[in-house]
């Protein structure tokens, strides 16, 4: 009864309020799905807002539209969650009959031409891309420009015929073509880390055949506000290539407040540069290194950086807990902070699910070196280093070392973690977590972020909480160390 009177109580605000009907959007539905308390609007800025659902399924709320307009409606966690755009004005309607959203949903109502375009829009990707987004992009050059090029023809016929305003359909064009250059950004960066790394080391470099990328991926332009806001491929391109060119900063002999000047001054989007200074901000102010101070009072001094940018600066920015803050650093690298420090007795999984049949407990591996693999079927940077986690374990095959792969998928997602393991042809002996990330031995080993590698010695000692993952050389160094 309660969320009923809170439906009316936002109908009410809503007749009365019927003169500013601009200055919000109306979305209201119906999600036929049990145990469903509640729903989110989310956005890749941060922005969340919870819609509680009504004892017969509806939902009803006020949305006051102000920078974006583009978001994602999350019902289950880790569920592909469809996209919702909404204007100031719109009265859109949503109803959903399955859990499988992608056969089901139906948008009407003032504001459904630019939903129904979106959500067929993505029906056309996921035909050809699948759900496993590695194993679209493991084909020859010549082949993904043939699959990308399905997918951005079939976006511009479907623009063509939507029911949408020339407005939207401008904006529109412009986010196919972000599309079009994200997925081959994909295909780049994807092809960087596949080449791997020199037997010394060094970073190889992957060279795209001449005429594959389009004109313009290496010069991006930031000063565009409706696509930064609206296009998720817009923002995580010229994410990437702004952090990488941060990132290649830091390895120099060190960062000058001029290409400071230069980068920032050329970003005009304001929340973007000042994610960017709070993102990179952090490295170039830790109390423990020498020009700290210089970079801090630059930041400082910058009238274009929000109150809130700077006030994250000022807690980063410590000088009297610098020494504290080097020995937690160093601390929980070593795993002392967790009382994993190396000879430590190692906390044990017990009957895990193994994918060849039974369950398997770390007591059956005694007597061997094991190193574990905590990752998840959703996490994309787990799967990048599924190769080189392969490689490792051909190279040490049959030598005194076991390799475990631990996956921290909800019960839901048994069935994609086997069918993932037989696809990617994933070796080694692969177990699935009793209780995700709540499983015990997750939990002794304080694991927050995966992937996260561990190496435990023959008598079931630590060797390391934090080991090096199968892609950093550092590894085979380890395991030379220790005579593996």
């Amino acid at each position: 009864m309660r969320k009923n009177v809170s439906a009316i109580l936002i109908l009410a605000v809503i007749f009365s309020c019927a003169k500013h009907e601009k200055d919000y959007a109306i979305f209201s539905g119906k999600i036929m799905e049990a145990g469903l308390d509640s729903i989110q609007l989310t956005h890749w800025s941060g922005y969340k807002k919870t819609i509680e659902i009504n004892e017969d399924s509806t939902f009803l709320d006020t949305i006051e539209i102000k920078d974006f307009n583009t978001f994602n409606l999350k019902i289950r966690r880790k569920q592909a969650a469809p996209t919702v755009y909404l204007e100031n004005g719109y009265n859109l309607h949503v109803t959903i009959t399955t859990k499988g959203y992608e056969n089901s949903i139906v948008f009407s109502g003032n504001g459904e031409g630019p939903n129904n375009y979106f959500h067929a829009k993505k029906q056309i990707t996921n035909s050809i891309k699948g759900d496993d987004s590695f194993t679209f992009l493991d084909v020859k050059e010549g082949e993904y420009e043939k699959r990308i090029d399905v997918i951005k023809s079939g976006n511009l016929r479907l623009l063509d015929n939507a029911k949408v305003d020339e407005k939207f359909k401008a904006f529109e064009l412009e986010n196919i073509k972000y599309d079009e250059l994200y997925d081959y950004g994909l295909y780049y960066f994807n092809m960087k880390n596949k080449v791997g790394r020199s037997s010394d080391g060094v970073p190889k470099e992957y060279v795209p055949p001449r005429g594959f990328m389009p004109h313009g991926f290496f010069k991006l332009n930031v000063d565009d506000h409706q696509l930064y806001n609206n296009s998720y491929s817009y923002y995580i391109l010229n994410w990437l290539f702004l952090s990488r060119d941060f990132n290649s900063k830091f390895t120099e002999k060190g960062m000058t407040t001029n290409y400071l000047d230069s980068v920032l001054d050329g970003i005009k989007v304001g929340a973007f540069k000042n994610k960017m200074v709070q993102q990179f901000g952090r490295s170039l102010i830790n109390p423990q290194k020498e020009k700290s101070k210089k970079y801090y009072d630059y930041f400082m001094g910058r009238e274009d950086l929000t109150t809130e940018t700077k006030s994250k600066l000022k807690e980063y920015y410590s000088p009297p807990d610098a020494e504290n803050t080097k020995k937690k650093i160093t601390d929980l690298v070593s795993g002392s902070l967790n009382g994993l420090e190396r000879g430590a007795s190692s906390p044990k999984f017990v009957g895990y699910r193994n994918y060849s049949g039974g369950n398997t407990s770390l007591d059956d591996l005694t007597g061997k070196y094991v190193y574990i693999d905590v990752w998840a079927t959703w996490c994309a940077p787990c799967k990048m280093e599924i190769p080189f986690l392969n490689k490792v374990e051909r190279q040490y095959h049959g030598k005194n070392i076991e390799f475990v792969s631990i996956s921290v998928d909800e019960t839901y997602g048994f069935d994609s973690w086997q069918k993932m393991v037989k696809e990617k042809k994933m070796t080694g002996i692969q177990l699935f977590a009793d209780n995700a990330f709540k499983s015990q031995f997750i939990k002794d080993y304080k694991i927050r972020m995966i992937p996260r590698f561990i190496l435990i010695d023959p008598e079931g000692n630590v060797v390391s909480a934090v080991a090096p993952k199968p892609s950093n050389p550092k590894l085979i160094e380890l395991f030379d160390e220790l005579g593996i």
